[in-house]
């Protein structure tokens, strides 16, 4: 091989070992945002991001504390899915992909203040497939409620609430 020939080839390993290096550091810094909590704007879904959800662990904790005003809350899955075991203390309100649902849901609301802490959760399904979270959100967020949070279940209730130990009832 020629020199010529030679140095140009170490010069595209170069260059494609400095771009695979330069990618990296992005990829890291953008996980570390979003890990220390300076990323809360990252989207998680096509609606809603991290500052509009609640982790389970957390509203696990939420519910222990005493002295602390505890949130609402709202179960706006299926009843089968509620009738097998809800998160302690959660009200029933229905399906919000349904018309009877969103009823439900504003019904029961519609007395409360508007910085009233209110969770919302469904768990039927993986989180991005959902189709009760984004609507009661948005129905809950249009009807003036400035503190509501959606529960953050990616696989589903039975394997990211109950399976970890966090309440429940039937």
């Amino acid at each position: 091989m020629n020199k010529a020939v030679r140095t140009c080839s170490y010069k595209n390993i170069f260059n494609m070992i400095l771009m695979s290096a330069l990618v990296l550091v992005s990829i890291n810094i953008s996980f570390a945002s979003v890990k220390s909590g300076k990323g809360k704007k990252e989207k998680i879904s096509d609606q809603l991001t991290m500052k509009e959800t609640i982790a389970p662990k957390e509203l696990a904790n939420e519910m222990k504390l005493s002295g602390k005003k505890k949130p609402l809350i709202l179960h706006v899955g299926f009843d089968f899915l509620y009738n097998q075991d809800h998160i302690a203390g959660a009200k029933f309100m229905g399906p919000a992909s349904r018309d009877q649902g969103l009823a439900n849901l504003k019904s029961y609301v519609k007395k409360l203040p508007h910085d009233s802490p209110i969770v919302i959760y469904c768990g039927c399904c993986p989180w991005d497939h959902c189709p009760n979270i984004r609507p009661a959100y948005k129905t809950l967020v249009d009807l003036g409620f400035t503190n509501v949070k959606a529960l953050y279940l990616p696989e589903n209730f039975p394997q990211d609430w109950k399976a970890k130990g966090y309440p429940v009832s039937k």
